[in-house]
């Protein structure tokens, strides 16, 4: 009796921080679904990660060779590389002064 008593404890504490971050969320929660967006819980469920499943089509949109106007330069609808340099020294972008 003192085990089943035990494991019914334990696993309510293990449950907490989930039932605590479905509180927390409710309402944003209920407005991403209702948007239509994907939620996923992450952290044991005291973190919410939304997002929207367009995006997805956009990408998928973007990415298809048939869609690509015949005559665009290579490579025109990648990043460029310079785009993808995530370092930023302070200067104005373009090299303005």
């Amino acid at each position: 009796m003192l085990r089943i008593a035990a494991a019914v404890g334990i696993a309510w504490l293990i449950g907490l921080p989930r039932r605590a971050g479905r509180r927390l969320f409710a309402m944003n929660d209920a407005e991403a679904r209702w948007r239509g967006w994907q939620v996923a819980e992450l952290t044991g469920g005291l973190a919410r990660q939304y997002r929207d499943a367009r995006f997805d089509t956009m990408r998928a949109r973007l990415n298809a060779p048939d869609e690509i106007p015949p005559g665009a330069p290579p490579g025109h609808f990648e990043a460029r590389p310079e785009a993808r340099d995530d370092h930023w020294d302070g200067r104005p972008l373009g090299g303005g002064r």
